[in-house]
């Protein structure tokens, strides 16, 4: 008996102990508003936000509205191509040409470098007179030539936006007199011109034209102008907004200075700046 109920005791403690022990677990456990799933804990994390405030964050809290500063967004990378076209160059003829305008900017900025270097060679820099020298001597452009040799910008006459394009120099001109004989294009073919054009050993040029009209009072003008071979060989003629003299006129009228390209087999293209076009020849009177 007395077994019997030690036994019972025995029991009946433990009994007590296991449920004072489960008195303290269950209620955390039974917690209302907690994720309590085999494969989750109670995770809390705080971090400051932008303000300085402690964001609490937490499995199943709302999201707060301003991401930590610790987190960046991260964007895809951008495809590479494959093609070959993004690997070389276009060629010189998938290139669009420049226009006179640029051209001329880029004549006036050489222009203006050629000067500097020719200003400190004259003030005795012997490592800018060598290589002013050895420009000149390499250099086809008469103005690169001019700039470097005195120092200052040449004159490339009045500054045209619409200036009518014109080949780039590849060699100096040939010193010495061209004479061309040509006609405007159109019906009105009422009169013939004579232009003699000299060229000095500089590559600077003058141009006397006489036009002569089937009636009326001829023209007779002379005008400034550049001279140097482009890389087809022709005699280019750069009239470019130079000024005109105006020697004999009618009573009406003002003379644009023609610029001309003179080929190798005597024929002549002239454009004015006006954009009207001319054609003639070095070897008789008339287009030939």
């Amino acid at each position: 008996m007395l077994g019997s109920m030690r036994r019972w005791l025995i029991l009946a403690v433990m009994i007590l102990l296991m449920g004072w022990a489960g008195g303290q677990v269950l209620p955390d456990l039974l917690r209302p508003g907690q994720d309590r799933s085999a494969t989750d804990a109670v995770i809390e994390q705080v971090e400051p936000d932008l303000a300085g405030k402690p964001v609490a964050a937490q499995r199943g809290a709302a999201v707060a509205e301003d991401p930590p500063p610790s987190v960046r967004p991260v964007l895809p990378a951008a495809p590479t191509s494959t093609t070959r076209a993004t690997d070389t160059p276009a060629s010189p003829s998938d290139q669009r040409p420049r226009t006179a305008s640029q051209a001329l900017r880029d004549l006036r900025r050489q222009l203006t470098e050629a000067a500097q270097l020719g200003r400190a060679a004259q003030a005795g820099d012997a490592a800018a007179q060598a290589e002013r020298d050895r420009r000149r001597a390499a250099e086809p452009d008469p103005r690169v030539r001019a700039a470097l040799g005195e120092g200052v910008v040449p004159d490339l006459g009045r500054w045209r936006p619409s200036a009518p394009s014109l080949p780039s120099a590849a060699a100096p001109a040939p010193v010495g007199e061209v004479k061309a004989y040509w006609l405007t294009p159109g019906e009105n073919g009422d009169g013939t011109y004579e232009s003699a054009i000299q060229v000095d050993e500089q590559g600077r040029a003058t141009i006397e034209t006489v036009y002569e009209p089937t009636e009326g009072v001829r023209w007779r003008v002379r005008y400034n102008a550049w001279a140097y071979r482009d890389g087809d060989g022709n005699t280019v003629i750069d009239a470019r907004g130079q000024e005109v003299d105006v020697i004999e006129r009618p009573p009406w009228g003002w003379w644009s200075p023609d610029s001309m390209v003179v080929k190798p087999d005597g024929l002549v293209d002239l454009i004015d700046d006006k954009h009207d076009p001319g054609q003639g020849t070095t070897g008789a009177r008339g287009p030939g």
